[in-house]
């Protein structure tokens, strides 16, 4: 008999919760991750039960389109009434022969208890996010999904109470309850108020009050145990907690306490030995001893030690004390602290540091237990951890950033083997490490992506070394990775082992390294190896997905999960229709917008007769470039990826990210992949499209063509590059010399993968060069500079579209370092949160940037207006919009213009938005250059602006550079003054 998973997850929960031996026992759903993976691990455990539940059962609903409520509601009127039954709806009795009606079709079993599994398990889950949140992210939800979707779901609770009831307490009875002050909240919550973790700390209570096994002794001491749970201080669950400070609950709580003290035997329970709720699993983390030392404290010593147990208590609500204070523990000295995440913190005074260090026995005795911590001996590292005293603790190395190195009883010849591998190893000085024993030392290790396999091997080559499956990279936004920055998986361990994504045979991942760890010293390590995984790009897609290690029997070792929302739809892009910029700067997929630079329509259209006025520049060849040849571009970082890009059309963000990643590091290149990328999109090689949110999501290809530049050498006419040529385009363009020349200028020789500016100097008349040019499939293009100037977006213009598209900021965006944009001075100063609130009245557009917390390195803006918060065009015009209250538009903006050279100067932390930039740009062919800001003296006053030897460019009165003269400014080359006249118009 085929039946659907939402129905097999049914008859599972019925068989396991409502059976013949609960008869007149209240029955509760606890249906936390642990139980739904024991008792549906053939569904496929938690994981199954959600996606059940997002599919649900193959019947027909009355309500299009569905929802959570209103399927709860039908299968209500289903189970009592056989004249709503849907084609295909089946009773459970027909699968379990104990649920057969026996008469009234009142008595049949409910189908809907996968729907309230879910709704009990998102309380036991939830945490500071809150139960909404994490109900909506598990189960797909809508983001408006609340409290009045959640009322709605009382009719399935309540018909749950009645069919307990009208089948006579036969399979228990369930009543309908609400645990705590929630209204909604707390009937799910009721469900789950004793969590796994409870089992073993009420064992511990009952140890502590001298209980012996057996009912009749515990009931002398139930008062004192629900004092116990009661207390604020107390490691017991939220939801148990609440129980116990509810009278109505207290005979329910008396029955489940007696019930788990009959199981008990004196002793934890067993690893072996699995209880219905699953509290066993969690017993592996008990009594877990790490050792770490907290590091920067303001006292005598700059040091000092710390020793953290993690008892894997539950995190507090929100509103609730997260620091109970400290406790003075017994006979050890040391303090005791509650921590955020469950757990405790004790730490001893700074002046028994030194002599816990020298003692031969660390033993910690504690009102929490009496642990033994085992001295570090090998060389240690302690990475930075949570807490306002920055604590260290021994752990393995981090992917990322910083990590401390201990040497607690390292000899000469190890230690001077160390500094060798790690010469980038920095010492902590004698006063920060005064206090400690002689024979021990930390160093300092930066940027510990940047380590190599053999460096890694030298510090893990303990049981840490075993990485069975990590996400490496990415970008997490509200527990989702975004589909444009998906991370790598991360795994060292045997050889013979491998990574799969359960359920998808079609989704095969392959790494692409291969090393086998080393150990510089000469020790043994594990047969292993460490691998590097980039996730297929299918994954794009988006679902709910799950890594696996299996080793070679095919057995289940470790594994790791992953939720990748769906590709927005608007960010399709065809290779045969590429996507384009629009007046505003963002991508458009009209066939009319700038792909790297106009159509020849549009470029006629836009010059509105005026390319007369174009003055063209005369320059000598040798000042456009120094030929080049295949050779020289066929190793360039850049020039590869744009010819990946060309085949492509496309690529998310993070796929285009990894691709020039592993090119440059092939290259061994010191610049970044978004510097690579933002610097091709602004000369126009390629173009990306950015999100609602303001973050990059896409990067899109642009087709090949030259395009005339307003500059002749030795009399003949210069044309620029642009668009994602391929590589046979690049041979072709280099190996025909009868047309043109190729020359190349280096702008930024410090920066290799960087692509250099290229030109062609004509060598015959336009027909003949555009005849040439299409037989390798790149076009011709008019001049574009004045035309794209006169085609970009005005302020005016941007400040109504800014106006119109105003919203309330988007709940994923993180606050990471928030400053505000001072147009007096031109910078970004440190501000809080407050001001987003203080709307009302507004009449300035306030500039904000914040650090991406998803993307390491990036900084975004957005404004504030009356209206709301937007991030709808291009970040650079939100810096200009606000610079028009202190010197209206362009005119008067910071900008110096050199006559005699066509140079255009402005403020780097300014810079043009994109599409003025691209038209400045497709000037001379290149990006601008970098200029020192001077301060000089004439003799009778001081002089500020750009100079180089005795050739002043543009100087500014002293009184006018506060904000305009500090830092570097951008010189813009060849920039003719019809082109100046048009920008400077965009800002009236």
């Amino acid at each position: 008999m085929e039946i659907n998973a939402f129905e097999a997850w049914n008859v599972v929960l019925l068989g396991h919760f409502f059976r013949p031996e609960e008869r007149g026992r209240e029955v509760f759903i606890g249906t936390t991750p642990d139980v739904l993976d024991e008792i549906g691990g053939h569904l496929g455990g938690d994981a199954g039960l959600l996606r059940a539940v997002k599919a649900g059962p193959d019947w027909k609903w009355k309500n299009k389109p569905s929802t959570l409520e209103s399927r709860l509601l039908e299968l209500v009127e289903r189970r009592t009434n056989s004249a709503k039954r849907a084609l295909g709806y089946t009773d459970p009795g027909k699968y379990n022969a104990a649920f057969v009606p026996g008469g009234a079709i009142e008595r049949s079993a409910p189908t809907y208890l996968p729907f309230l599994a879910a709704l009990a398990r998102g309380a036991a889950v939830a945490d500071s996010e809150g139960y909404y949140a994490a109900l909506r992210r598990d189960v797909d939800l809508p983001t408006t999904w609340g409290s009045a979707q959640m009322s709605r779901t009382e009719v399935a609770w309540t018909d749950l109470d009645n069919w307990t009831k009208q089948t006579l307490g036969q399979f228990g009875t369930f009543t309908f309850r609400r645990l705590g002050g929630y209204q909604f909240v707390g009937l799910a919550r009721s469900q789950v108020m004793v969590a796994a973790r409870d089992v073993t700390m009420l064992y511990a209570a009952f140890d502590d009050l001298g209980v012996m096994p057996g009912k009749g002794n515990a009931a002398l001491k139930l008062d004192e145990i629900l004092l116990c749970i009661q207390s604020e201080r107390s490691a017991f669950s939220r939801g148990l907690r609440q129980a116990a400070l509810d009278p109505d609950y207290r005979e329910i709580l008396i029955a489940r306490i007696l019930d788990i003290h009959g199981d008990w035997t004196l002793a934890c329970p067993s690893l072996q030995e699995g209880a219905r709720s699953g509290e066993n699993k969690r017993a592996r983390r008990m009594n877990a001893v790490k050792f770490g030392i907290s590091l920067g404290s303001n006292d005598d010593l700059p040091w000092r030690l710390a020793f953290r147990i993690d008892d894997g208590a539950e995190p507090p609500e929100i509103d609730e004390r997260t620091d109970s204070g400290e406790l003075d523990a017994d006979n050890s000295g040391l303090a005791l602290w509650r921590r955020r995440i469950g757990g405790w913190l004790y730490e001893p005074p700074l002046k028994d540091s030194s002599e816990l260090l020298r003692s031969e026995l660390w033993r910690l005795n504690t009102p929490r237990g009496n642990y033994l911590v085992e001295r570090p001996e090998d060389p240690t590292v302690l990475t930075e951890g949570e807490g306002e005293r920055y604590q260290l603790w021994e752990s393995g190395l981090p992917e990322y950033g910083g990590a401390t190195i201990l040497f607690p009883t390292c000899d000469g010849v190890t230690l001077s083997h160390f500094q060798e591998l790690f010469p980038e190893m920095r010492a902590y000085s004698k006063e920060d490490m005064q206090g400690l024993p002689p024979e021990w030392t930390l160093y300092r290790l930066e940027a510990c992506e940047h380590l190599t396999e053999m460096q890694r091997s030298a510090l893990e080559t303990s049981g840490r070394a075993q990485r069975l499956l990590v996400l490496q990279g990415g970008t997490k936004d509200g527990g989702q990775f975004l589909h444009y920055d998906l991370p790598d998986i991360v795994y060292r361990g045997p050889r013979d082992w491998r990574v799969v994504v359960v359920g998808r045979e079609d989704l095969r991942i392959d790494d692409y390294s291969d090393q086998s760890p080393v150990h510089p010293l000469g020790k043994s390590v594990p047969d292993s190896v460490s691998r590097r995984y980039i996730l297929p790009a299918a994954l794009e897609e988006g679902g709910e997905y799950k890594f696996a290690v299996l080793d070679a029997d095919n057995e289940h070792k470790g594994g790791c999960s992953l939720s990748v929302q769906p590709r927005n739809a608007r960010s399709e892009a065809s290779v045969n229709e590429p996507a384009s910029l629009d007046r505003f700067g963002r991508i458009s997929k009209t066939t009319e917008g700038l792909r790297g630079g106009l159509p020849a329509k549009l470029t006629r259209l836009h010059e509105n007769g005026r390319r007369g006025s174009v003055v063209v520049g005369q320059v000598n060849r040798a000042a456009v470039g120094k030929p080049t040849n295949m050779k020289q571009l066929e190793r360039c970082t850049a020039v590869l990826f744009l010819d990946s890009l060309s085949r492509a059309g496309s690529y998310s963000y993070g796929g285009a990210k990894a691709r020039l990643d592993r090119l440059l590091s092939r290259e061994r290149a010191d610049t970044s992949p978004p510097r690579v990328m933002v610097d091709l999109w602004r000369r126009g090689y390629l173009e990306l499209e950015r999100g609602q949110d303001g973050g990059i999501e896409r990067v899109h290809a642009v087709p090949p063509c030259a395009y005339e530049l307003p500059l002749l050498a030795d009399d003949r006419h210069v044309f620029g590059l642009l668009g994602s040529l391929s590589l046979s385009q690049w041979e072709s363009v280099c190996t025909e010399s009868l047309a043109w020349e190729l020359l190349r200028t280096d702008f930024a020789r410090g920066e290799s993968g960087a692509l250099p500016i290229l030109r062609l100097v004509s060598n015959v008349n336009t027909h003949m060069l555009e005849q040439r040019l299409l037989s390798m499939g790149i076009g011709l293009l008019p001049m574009q500079s004045l035309a794209v100037a006169n085609w970009s977006a005005s302020e005016r213009e941007v400040r109504s579209k800014i106006l119109s598209e105003a919203r309330e900021i988007s709940e994923s965006v993180r606050f990471q370092g928030l400053k505000r944009f001072d147009p007096l001075l031109l910078r970004y100063a440190d501000t809080g949160l407050e001001h987003l609130c203080e709307r009302s009245g507004m009449k300035d557009m306030s500039v904000y940037q914040f650090e991406d917390s998803r993307r390491k390195g990036w900084k975004r803006s957005f404004i504030v207006t009356h209206a709301g918060f937007s991030f709808s065009v291009d970040e650079q015009w939100l810096r200009w919009v606000a610079l028009s209250n202190v010197a209206r538009g362009m005119k008067s903006g910071p900008i110096a213009y050199d006559r005699k050279n066509r140079y255009l100067y402005v403020p780097t932390h300014i810079r043009f938005p994109i599409v003025i930039d691209r038209a400045l740009i497709l000037c001379s062919g290149g990006p601008p250059i970098e200029c020192r800001f001077d301060a000089w003296e004439d003799g009778r006053s001081v002089k500020c602006g750009i100079r180089r030897l005795d050739t002043v460019f543009f100087e500014l009165e002293e009184s006018a550079c506060q904000g305009i003269g500090t830092g570097s400014w951008l010189r813009y080359e060849n920039v003719p003054e019809a082109v100046l006249k048009s920008v400077i118009s965009k800002g009236k």
